[in-house]
């Protein structure tokens, strides 16, 4: 798919889900805070993928691909959560789409997936000080952003 038209349908996306500036303005802060429980997050979600015989099947050698996989996560998160949404971060996402779709991975184990690290992340969120308003718009941010990506 053309890169404008990507970047245009994000937008456009954006704008359904009720995306503002406000919202790219927490992720950076939401960074610094759950970066130090990024390795946990991508551990546990490694070790839940190997427990069901549905996602181990699609890794292969495990040995093999959890290391790459941890690497790719870690990039994800790190992009996820830096507050710039422009052509390349919308051109990487698609990317990421087209190799989970080369992989022929069911887009329920995509979407389960995304949850258990929604999950991890808004607990990781509610055990970090800071005052109830701004948690409450960092977890809102935080939802309409993966729901985009």
């Amino acid at each position: 798919m053309h890169l404008q038209r990507l970047l245009t349908n994000f937008v456009d996306l954006q704008r359904f889900v009720g995306w503002r500036e406000e919202d790219a303005r927490r992720l950076p802060t939401l960074a610094k805070l759950l970066r130090p429980h990024f390795a946990s997050l991508i551990g546990d979600f490694c070790d839940e993928i190997l427990q069901h015989p549905q996602t181990a099947q699609l890794l292969g050698d495990a040995s093999l691909v959890i290391p790459r996989l941890k690497h790719k996560l870690l990039e994800w998160l790190d992009q996820l959560l830096a507050g710039n949404y422009d052509s390349a971060y919308v051109h990487a996402r698609w990317q990421v789409g087209l190799r989970h779709a080369e992989l022929n991975i069911d887009p329920v184990y995509t979407n389960v997936a995304l949850s258990r690290l929604r999950g991890s992340l808004i607990n990781r969120l509610n055990d970090v000080a800071m005052d109830d308003a701004a948690r409450c718009g960092s977890i809102v941010a935080l939802n309409k952003l993966l729901d985009l990506d």
